[in-house]
């Protein structure tokens, strides 16, 4: 979702309008974002009364399906503890049977009532599908099933010249893809979307800035 600055053609990203409790729990995780981007993380991590309180059950207040790469560890950029996210994580976030199956449990036992789709700046499956694809390579052994599940994207954005601007535009596309997908290929995840219990939203991790941003 978009909307125009005032005074400015800027276009900026702005999240969407959610139902309680996906907006209290989106709340939180940019609350967390804005303290890591300010050196201010709480690093909840090892906290002792945390740990105990946990073993008896969980209770995370969102779940966040993103990427690999070691340099976004969900939980640290959010500033997010034990027992607050529920993280699922794959090369290029690409879905499978078992990325499916994760979120389902986490929508149906865990009653967790968002899924943030988090792709990021720089990243090197997409980039790496881009590379393969546009040399008409093949992906080596297991990594050709990443490429092909980029690939709809990097067609989609094939006629962007610039290749900063075009691995940006394609990790955006594919991440919004992603999050489309998710509902596409999981009846249970549609459900509880259309019922309003659950609510799926697309966003971008910048590097550079250490920001989690709408798409």
């Amino acid at each position: 979702m978009t909307s125009v600055r005032p005074g400015s053609r800027e276009v900026a990203p702005v999240w969407p309008a959610l139902p309680s409790p996906a907006r209290e729990s989106l709340a939180a995780l940019l609350e967390g974002n804005a303290r890591f981007r300010r050196g201010e993380s709480r690093q909840p991590l090892a906290s002792l009364p945390n740990r105990e309180e946990l073993i008896s059950g969980q209770r995370p207040g969102a779940a966040c399906f993103g990427c690999v790469d070691s340099r976004v560890p969900v939980e640290a950029v959010l500033d997010q503890g034990l027992g607050d996210l529920f993280t699922i994580r794959t090369a290029g976030h690409v879905v499978d049977s078992a990325v499916l199956g994760s979120l389902e449990f986490g929508v149906f036992e865990l009653e967790i009532p968002l899924i943030v789709v988090m792709g990021h700046e720089r990243c090197g499956a997409v980039s790496a599908a881009i590379e393969t694809i546009e040399a008409r390579a093949a992906a080596p052994s297991a990594i050709g099933s990443l490429v092909e599940a980029i690939r709809p994207s990097v067609d989609h954005t094939r006629v962007i010249e610039d290749h900063a601007l075009r691995l940006g535009a394609t990790i955006s596309r594919h991440t919004v893809m992603t999050a489309a997908e998710l509902t596409m290929r999981s009846s249970l995840l549609r459900e509880a979307v259309e019922a309003g219990r659950l609510s799926i939203v697309a966003a971008h991790y910048s590097l550079s800035t250490a920001e989690l941003l709408p798409i």
